[in-house]
């Protein structure tokens, strides 16, 4: 968002994280990942950071196009036609689900579905996401998932590239941890994938962090996709993700402590 076009307006404080890439009207490339040296950089691949992209064909992705066309839009002033070919034919059985959501979407859609999602869930929820500063709402789900016997896993980096955010996000890890919820660490390169599995029913792909800027403030876009052969992917991937991390909320020191309480503050600004 320009910050000098109106300096003293509430857009500035909005961006757009959503990530589209399109391919002749037929092909889609969404999820984590930016074009930026974190991905492209350094040949022996040491610094490039952990993330996750997924490829899609098929009727949605005439919904990332309107997503794309109408933030192309907002961004030249310019309207274009949208005249996209709805073929009656696919070869894929899989069924997904588009949800964006920012201030352009009536209503806070994924943020409800999220939360629907959790608290129906009867065996597991497994969450990938770099930042996990939620609001009390889906802090407390997961804590009703917990003591319902759902398997829950918070699998988040052991230190992101935001110090600010991990001391924002301890209070959230440790209360899910005393209650025995799994903590797990990465402590490989920077994770910044996002994705949740849910029981065996389907999963959630995208660009949307679990923070309150990604969740309220930001511009983002998920799939929620309903299939067996992406539940097993996705675990697999998961599973090997684990076997680089350590587990559980080490006791903070009482200067940390009180850090953390202060950054809890800004939790809805971080």
């Amino acid at each position: 968002m320009p910050i000098l076009k109106r300096p003293f307006q509430n857009y500035i404080n909005l961006r757009n994280h959503r990530k589209i890439y399109l391919f002749d009207e037929e092909r889609l490339l969404s999820g984590g990942m930016n074009l930026s040296n974190e991905y492209m950089g350094a040949d022996d691949g040491t610094k490039r950071w952990e993330d996750l992209m997924y490829a899609l064909r098929g009727p949605a992705v005439n919904d990332f196009y309107s997503i794309f066309i109408n933030d192309w839009e907002y961004a030249t002033k310019r309207v274009e036609k949208q005249d996209f070919e709805h073929k009656e034919a696919y070869n894929g059985n899989q069924i997904v689900q588009v949800v964006p959501s920012g201030p352009d979407i009536p209503k806070d859609a994924l943020y409800e579905t999220l939360l629907n999602a959790i608290y129906n869930a009867k065996e597991r929820i497994w969450i990938v996401t770099p930042y996990f500063v939620p609001d009390d709402n889906m802090v407390q789900a997961l804590v009703i998932a917990q003591h319902k016997g759902v398997d829950v896993k918070l699998i988040t980096p052991k230190e992101s590239d935001h110090i600010l955010a991990d001391l924002g996000r301890s209070p959230y890890m440790r209360e899910l941890d005393e209650i025995g919820v799994d903590v797990v660490l990465y402590e490989g390169a920077m994770l910044h994938a996002k994705a949740i599995l849910f029981d065996s029913v389907g999963g959630m792909v995208g660009s949307v962090n679990l923070d309150n800027r990604s969740l309220f403030l930001n511009y983002e876009v998920v799939t929620f996709v309903y299939s067996e052969e992406f539940m097993k992917n996705m675990e697999v991937w998961m599973k090997n993700l684990m076997k680089n991390t350590s587990r559980g909320m080490e006791k903070p020191s009482k200067l940390r402590e009180a850090v953390e309480n202060i950054m809890k503050v800004f939790a809805p600004l971080l």
